[in-house]
């Protein structure tokens, strides 16, 4: 019985029957949300919480405890950046789901286990919880895709609109990229500044903690989300060019969610990884090389933020 469940759970690549309906891909957005949400809090609230606070003088923990409740005001605010951004989130994703084509609607669910998106609504309810340390680890996660959105927004408007410089922002180019899809990725500029403005900067324990955020969001992707999901035939007429490393048949919508079976082309020439080795092989070589871009991404930002907020990084947790 668990090995038949675990084995429809698993993902079977881009013509299984289980991926054109809504079931499987409903079942996966729930489990992976759960499964991310409960593994990341239990490892804040038994690892790094714990270590924070015995890495702290007695006296820094009396001086933060007394920040906590004399500027309670700072945790409301949190709260109330963490509600306008669950509210977007909310809105992104049903208007996602409305709007997109009938035959791959359902694949929306798939999408929405990026972990950009995933930083909206588990980093900001971990805002709301009183855990900005998660939220702010979601910054360092997330960090090298959207530092690198403004590296290609800068160099798209330089070249007059007909270059992206590393190519994370290209696929807002490819014709089966929707139009609303556009408008609601708006969130790649604004989503580590206003986190970091919540948080008030980076503390130390976010790196670790963001390692472990990284890892389980992109094992979860390579485990039940298909790299891409084959349109059945005589379901659409539309051709459907799908963004890899290699040609695709027509008809398929690509996902790749997290980068968790290959690295697309629009970004090979920034970062290759030979997506024909075995999973282990794949993901080590992957998850290496993004955890080290993290630890560049954790000091750009903390460089950034203790010029901008000095060292009055919010207390590990009120």
């Amino acid at each position: 019985m668990m090995r038949s469940m675990i084995q429809w759970i698993s993902q079977e690549g881009r013509s299984a029957s289980k991926h054109h309906e809504w079931t499987h891909p409903c079942v996966v957005f729930i489990l992976h949300y759960s499964i991310v949400f409960v593994v990341i809090t239990w490892f804040h609230d038994t690892i790094i919480l714990p270590w924070a606070l015995s890495s702290s003088s007695s006296q820094e923990l009396s001086s933060s405890t007394t920040e906590c409740i004399a500027e309670s005001h700072q945790y409301e605010q949190q709260q109330t950046i963490a509600m306008y951004m669950i509210l977007y989130g909310i809105v992104q994703f049903s208007t996602r789901l409305l709007t997109q084509n009938d035959h791959y609607r359902h694949c929306v669910l798939y999408e929405y286990t990026w972990m950009c998106n995933s930083t909206i609504m588990i980093g900001s309810l971990s805002l709301y919880l009183g855990r900005p340390l998660i939220a702010s680890a979601h910054c360092i996660s997330i960090g090298i895709d959207q530092i690198l959105w403004y590296v290609d927004l800068l160099g798209w408007t330089i070249s007059g609109f007909r270059n992206f410089p590393v190519g994370v922002m290209k696929y807002l180019t490819w014709p089966e990229t929707p139009n609303i899809a556009k408008v609601t990725s708006t969130h790649h500029l604004w989503t580590i500044p206003v986190l970091l403005y919540a948080t008030r900067g980076l503390h130390p324990l976010a790196f670790p903690l963001a390692m472990v955020i990284t890892t389980v969001n992109v094992c979860l992707s390579r485990w039940m989300t298909p790299p891409a999901v084959k349109i059945e035939k005589g379901r659409t007429q539309e051709t459907i060019v799908a963004h890899t490393s290699k040609l695709q048949p027509p008809a398929v919508k690509y996902l790749n969610v997290n980068l968790s079976h290959e690295v697309w082309k629009d970004i090979a020439h920034f970062i290759y990884i030979d997506d024909k080795s075995t999973t282990l092989v794949y993901l080590f070589h992957l998850l290496w090389r993004w955890q080290g871009f993290n630890f560049i991404v954790y000091k750009f930002l903390s460089s950034v933020s203790s010029q901008i907020f000095g060292d009055d990084v919010a207390p590990p947790v009120c």
